[in-house]
């Protein structure tokens, strides 16, 4: 029996839903219409249980481009046309600017402060923007050339030795990067400490920001219930992400902090910050502050390079004329005495479309991350309600046929030529004050990465084990926030002898 206690919790749990069912709205305009809701569970019955964006994209031709749904007292409004993200989270980005409200995630895990977790009136966040836009900008990231450089050459050799396990390497030269750049960390041979701390840091990621996934964050009261009481697993759960997070923000922080106090540390975005040109020491505030942005750059930055890497696997393997182009380009540019560097990159325009093809065909955040209208607002006679979360279905806006016609064929050649087609990076890397600040950063390190495997490799579909034809590979990603293909069978050989030269 629940104790007097314990039931009026319970009530007050269910006073927010009560809320909700029985409140008069106050507002003339409709809501954006959207598939028919149940009386308590508004819309949860009907949310996919996977691949969403593309539910919402078919949804989106019967009600219309936004749609309206709600999970129990949780209202979703989803964008399904450039114009409308464009119009809200671009034009108004003053109330469409704050990230919905997720106990899970932020208490229960402990990522209230994470770099894209944040609330933009918090005090922290034009400090989080001005640190990653000072260090991310297109002059800073010269400074990393070398390392982006050389981490290329690194995954080459890697796929030249062991190529069937591909989606490995570059997995590991994602994060490589990346721990580098935050923290001056090389990841080292074999099973490095560092790089699994970090990687199961991105599972548990993956699972505490899924829409739809935890019953608290459409009822925050839950947070404070017991774990002792039933259904509350969720909690155990959380505190297991919670340890798992913490270490991933503070060990890294501490080894560089370590480093510098040793006299070893290897320049990077934590020492930058650390080691202030005036000589002060920072405070215990502004410590942690660089701490959460150093964790925000890798927590960024290498699961989507990962996801378009594994992308470009995928195309080359299913489109042999497509890599026959980007290597005949490269070897017209650089020939076969070395290798492409970023300075290049004016010079391979068919390299660079195909790269922004992959991102618009295979888009590496599909949902992008979640924002939250601040203010009622009204959009073409449509009510947006206040607090609603509001999601850019980037699928759907990538996939679009009156931007990019015939969408589905995957084509370089819509961005060359004197009427290219609407370049499909303004919508991968996001919207408004939260589009992503390492965009130029990722943008080097996939054509770097791209541009040195044509140079040396030859990517060719796995070949059925009986009848020895080639099995052109099917594009299956997955349906996290951050959307991996499944790896494929795939042959990896070299070019030439001239191009393991190169390599050696």
């Amino acid at each position: 029996m629940l104790s007097a206690l314990e039931l009026l919790e319970a009530v007050a749990a269910l006073l927010p839903l009560f809320a909700w069912c029985y409140k008069t709205s106050s507002h003339r305009e409709p809501y954006p219409p959207g598939p028919p809701r149940k009386p308590v569970l508004g819309n949860l019955h009907q949310l996919p249980e996977s691949h969403p964006w593309l539910t919402w994209a078919e949804w989106s031709k019967v009600y219309g481009p936004i749609l309206y749904l709600r999970l129990f007292t949780r209202q979703l409004v989803i964008l399904n046309t450039a114009k409308s993200a464009y119009d809200l989270l671009d034009a108004r980005a003053e109330i469409y600017s704050a990230r919905p409200e997720a106990p899970f995630n932020g208490n229960i895990c402990n990522r209230k402060h994470a770099v894209f977790s944040i609330s933009d009136k918090h005090p922290r966040f034009k400090v989080y923007r001005r640190l990653l836009a000072t260090n991310l900008n297109p002059r800073a990231i010269v400074g990393y050339r070398d390392v982006q450089a050389s981490e290329a050459r690194a995954l080459v050799r890697r796929l030249l030795e062991s190529p069937d396990a591909y989606d490995e390497h570059i997995r590991r030269n994602a994060a490589s990067v990346i721990l580098y750049l935050a923290y001056g960390y090389s990841v080292q041979d074999g099973n490095d400490a560092m790089l699994q701390l970090v990687r199961d840091a991105s599972l548990s990621v993956e699972e505490a920001v899924k829409p739809g996934r935890w019953m608290v964050d459409s009822f925050p009261i839950l947070q404070f219930f017991p774990e002792w009481l039933p259904g509350t697993s969720w909690k155990r759960i959380g505190a297991s992400f919670r340890a798992t997070f913490d270490r991933f923000r503070d060990i890294p922080f501490a080894w560089t902090k370590e480093q510098i106090a040793k006299g070893t540390c290897t320049p990077s975005f934590t020492s930058r910050c650390l080691l202030r040109e005036d000589g002060r020491r920072l405070t215990a505030e502004e410590e942690d502050i660089v701490k959460w942005v150093a964790n925000g750059l890798y927590a960024g930055g290498s699961d989507t390079t990962g996801a378009a890497m594994g992308s470009f696997f995928l195309v080359m393997a299913r489109y042999p004329d497509i890599q026959s182009r980007c290597q005949a380009e490269i070897d017209a540019v650089c020939g076969h005495e070395r290798l492409p560097t970023l300075d290049d990159r004016d010079a391979l325009p068919y390299v660079v479309a195909t790269i922004k093809e992959i991102l618009r065909c295979y888009p590496v955040a599909n949902m992008g991350i979640a924002h939250r209208c601040t203010e009622d607002d009204v959009y073409n006679g449509l009510h947006i309600p206040r607090n609603s979360v509001v999601i850019a279905n980037i699928w759907a806006l990538l996939h679009d046929e009156a931007t990019y016609p015939d969408p589905y064929t995957f084509n370089p050649e819509r961005f060359l030529g004197p009427n290219p087609q609407l370049d499909s990076r303004k919508f991968a890397f996001g919207f408004g004050r939260r589009a992503c600040p390492g965009l130029y950063f990722a943008e080097a390190s996939l054509f770097v990465n791209i541009t040195h495997i044509l140079a040396a490799l030859i990517i060719r579909p796995g070949l059925d084990e009986y009848s020895g034809q080639d099995i052109t590979p099917e594009p299956r990603h997955s349906s996290g926030v951050v959307s991996h293909p499944e790896p494929i069978k795939c042959r990896i050989t070299l070019r030439s002898v001239a191009a393991r030269r190169l390599f050696d």
